[in-house]
């Protein structure tokens, strides 16, 4: 995963972070739990399919926000064609 085009993700001092689309100036801010979420998509991507349901974060909430993001134009999925 990466961010789109013209998209900065940055991590917050107080805690959470922000994604900001430079071209059309669209932000949005997220609390503690998603940024984690996200940083751990930008660094490692997407869980695989079957990806233990126990795993740290969990597999689900990275494929829902994941999607999300991807579906809203925040990130891209290097996956996809």
């Amino acid at each position: 995963m990466r961010t789109a085009p013209g998209v900065t993700f940055t991590r917050l001092p107080q805690g959470g972070a922000v994604l900001v689309n430079g071209t059309t100036l669209a932000m949005t801010e997220c609390g503690e739990p998603e940024a984690a979420l996200i940083e751990h998509l930008l660094t490692r991507g997407m869980p695989a399919p079957g990806a233990a349901a126990d795993a740290v974060p969990p597999a689900a909430a990275l494929r829902h926000l994941g999607e999300q993001l991807v579906e809203s134009g925040w990130l891209l999925d290097d996956r996809r064609p």
